[in-house]
């Protein structure tokens, strides 16, 4: 017996930069995603989803924050509407 494997067919935009910007899933349910250069020279990237059940009205975030040398260095994210369900990941590497 094969297992059966479910594809779920995805498109994606790209921006200028040839960064996905938004991405659409077969139910036509749409990610965007945002990119930031902050003045210190990091980046920050922002990744927006369909709603949930958990908060219907909220899209939920992930928002990730990048050192000068382009490592992710720490990652929010928003699944609720509420701040205090916010989870902030610090991450660090040895030199």
């Amino acid at each position: 017996m094969v297992p059966v494997r479910r594809v779920v067919p995805t498109t994606n935009h790209y921006d200028g930069q040839g960064r996905v910007d938004w991405q659409k899933d077969a139910l036509g349910q749409q990610s965007s995603f945002n990119y930031v250069t902050n003045a210190d020279g990091t980046q920050t990237t922002t990744a927006t989803y369909p709603p949930t059940s958990a908060d219907p009205s909220w899209n939920p975030q992930d928002i990730d924050t990048y050192d000068a040398q382009g490592r992710v260095v720490q990652r929010l994210t928003r699944q609720t509407s509420n701040r205090a369900d916010d989870e902030t990941t610090q991450i660090g590497y040895d030199s």
